[in-house]
């Protein structure tokens, strides 16, 4: 079995009520995160994260360009599962489509406030650090997230 393994997803972005708003999903093992899973053969991490994204939530998105983070995973001791990978984040702008949970992956959704307090919902830290570097590229971007 390869050893190293990759993972693509984003953190997802709408505006709603003319509020920004992010994705947090839930992970059947109960921990807060974004969409996102392992490549598939001959698929790039934008293919990827696109197709992550709508088989596990519904939703059709466009990458923003620019953005990419990425981030160690958890070691797993367990047969079948490799100890080393790494996840490549992008920011994903919702373009349609409703949410449709894949449910062996997904227990449910949040959209939430683009506020750094929001970020104490991210249980794995690197996760999190990659939720506030999101917010400082979209405050760039846009000029309306908080940022204290």
């Amino acid at each position: 079995m390869d050893t190293d393994q990759k993972s693509c997803g984003a953190v997802v972005y709408r505006y709603h009520n003319e509020k920004l708003e992010i994705l947090f999903i839930r992970t059947k093992r109960g921990n807060w995160s974004f969409p996102k899973g392992r490549m598939d053969p001959l698929e790039t991490e934008v293919m990827t994260a696109i197709r992550e994204i709508k088989e596990e939530t519904g939703y059709s998105v466009s990458l923003e360009i620019g953005f990419r983070n990425e981030v160690p995973t958890i070691p797993v001791n367990k047969p079948g599962f490799c100890n080393s990978r790494s996840i490549v984040f992008f920011l994903a702008n919702v373009r349609g489509g409703t949410f449709h949970p894949q449910l062996s992956e997904i227990r449910e959704q949040a959209w939430v406030p683009a506020t750094r307090e929001s970020g104490s919902l991210i249980n794995f830290l690197p996760d999190r650090q990659v939720y506030f570097n999101a917010l400082d590229y979209l405050s760039l971007k846009y000029n309306t997230i908080e940022t204290k």
